[in-house]
């Protein structure tokens, strides 16, 4: 394929690649995508670029109305009449940058760099989410004398802000029922199933009226956050729950009431920090004083421990007086307490944990935003579970709850579980093949967060899928950065097992 997409920073790393006897085709795929700008809610360029791809090599193409691109190339010798393979991954990435990079990632490509071990782009995410299964799906499209089944190749969209891409795909386009996913980030680790989930937004109606008190700030800080999937069972504390089991103990004995409240930053976050500013009569200053430092005192004693995790060394609270105040705009004391009262109903943290596969969490709800407005408090939430029956089941929990509170409650984002099949010939001849390519036995997991494997598991009877790909660091972040040996190896793993199918 021709060069045209290829940024100059490209091109000086794939030299300095093939000087270090790096190089493979792959990376100069990964290369023309690190070129052109494919931020969610930005992938025609990209889309476009796979079917100039597929007609350059002359392979039947479909590209649908959501820039999704399914390429299709017939088994080699032998392998005609096998059943046809699905490889998948998403065009979208995300896109962060530093404070100090000017790169627009709208418009321009990234800056590619690299030491022989790592591959990045200066400044900003790299994209390896999930440019490298495009990359690899491509390299194997153009390859002769690589044995494999039919393939399908599928490019989804908008996989990072909500998998829309894959929830319009028309299952009229594929016939493969074997699906290998290449959307991993841990070489060696194997995704069987995946949790299905959505977003709640809970918004509760709120009164505010002027007060006369004392305004005091308590902050909840020093914790770790992280993914509310992937580390839900991690025993990391939720700072908004924290702060909110603080403000209850206060809310009735010092005629709490709160002036504003926030926590957390997206829903699918464990919040690391939760403030809230309220106002307290000064004849309860006190006993204020005496709540918090006894709450703070047994922060480390083990009913705590039990409720928030072992994880949290540096979890700290403060609580800070300020001045009298006069006509302050406060919750009247039955908003207080109701929205409190809401919070620490709620469904949080980890529920239940995989009955087949020990240590791997089943279902979990994880309330990663809390905001308080002027006439109304909005909490964020995002729910998962490994198991179709509970992801109904604790979203209507959600709802029943927020009605019982006079709260609205908004869906969003919902995507189905990816079941774990007991039985699965695919991840049978995956384990063979990477057990005879390393030496090594594959570690099989259910993932709690979620794929488009779900999905795709729901459009298509019979699917039989694994997830898996090359060693990606701080994904989603500037410093993400692909291992490059790793992502050899995988490669190498992935024909061997092509050529096993």
């Amino acid at each position: 394929m021709s060069d045209f997409a290829l940024s100059p920073a490209a091109r000086d790393v794939l030299s300095r690649l093939d000087s270090a006897g790096l190089r493979h085709r792959f990376l100069h795929y990964f290369a023309q995508l690190a070129s052109i700008p494919r931020g969610s809610g930005n992938t025609r360029a990209v889309s476009s670029y796979c079917v100039q791809f597929a007609r350059e090599h002359g392979l039947r193409c479909v590209q649908d109305p959501l820039d999704n691109v399914v390429i299709y190339q017939g088994g080699t010798p032998g392998y005609e009449d096998h059943p046809p393979v699905i490889l998948q991954g998403h065009l979208d990435m995300v896109c962060v940058q530093t404070p100090e990079s000017r790169l627009d990632l709208e418009r321009e490509p990234l800056l590619l760099n690299t030491d022989g071990a790592f591959l990045w782009a200066d400044g900003t995410s790299l994209g390896a989410d999930d440019g490298i299964a495009v990359a690899y799906a491509l390299a194997v499209l153009e390859a002769e004398g690589l044995p494999h089944p039919p393939l399908e190749a599928v490019f989804t969209t908008e996989e990072e802000t909500g998998m829309s891409g894959a929830h319009g795909l028309d299952p009229a386009l594929l016939r493969g029922r074997v699906l290998l996913n290449l959307d991993s980030e841990n070489e060696g680790l194997f995704f069987a199933g995946c949790s299905g989930g959505s977003k709640r937004t809970v918004a509760l109606p709120v009164v505010r009226e002027a007060q006369d008190g004392l305004l005091a700030e308590l902050e909840v800080g020093g914790l770790l956050g992280g993914h509310s999937g992937i580390m839900i069972a991690d025993g990391r504390a939720n700072a908004c729950q924290v702060l909110f089991d603080l403000l209850a103990q206060l809310a009735v004995p010092c005629g709490l009431r709160l002036v504003s409240c926030s926590g957390g930053g997206k829903d699918n976050a464990i919040p690391s920090s939760a403030r809230a500013r309220v106002l307290l009569p000064p004849e309860h200053l006190e006993q204020a004083r005496r709540i918090v430092r006894v709450f703070r005192s047994e922060l480390h004693s083990s009913a705590m421990l039990q409720r928030y995790g072992k994880n949290n060394p540096d979890l700290a609270v403060t609580f800070t007086p300020a001045e009298e105040v006069r006509g302050c705009s406060a919750l009247d004391h039955p908003s207080t307490v109701r929205f409190i009262s809401l919070f620490r109903r709620l469904p949080c943290g980890l529920l239940a944990m995989m009955e087949d596969i020990p240590g791997v969490p089943e279902t979990s709800a994880n309330i990663g935003v809390v905001e308080l407005e002027e006439s109304r408090a909005v909490i964020r939430l995002s729910v998962r579970s490994a198991l179709k029956e509970k992801c109904a089941s604790l979203p209507r929990q959600v709802e029943e709850t927020a009605a019982r509170f006079g709260a609205s409650c908004q869906v969003s984002g919902a995507y189905p579980p990816w079941e774990y099949r007991k039985d699965s010939p695919l991840r049978e001849t995956v384990c063979r093949v990477y057990r005879q390519a390393t030496g090594r036995e594959a570690e099989i997991r259910v993932i709690h967060a979620g794929l488009e494997c779900g999905i795709l598991y729901e459009k298509l009877p019979g699917l039989d899928a694994v997830s898996f790909g090359p060693t990606i660091l701080d994904i989603h972040s500037p410093g993400e950065r692909l291992d490059l040996a790793s992502a050899l190896r995988t490669w190498e793993f992935l024909t061997a097992l092509l050529a096993a199918l």
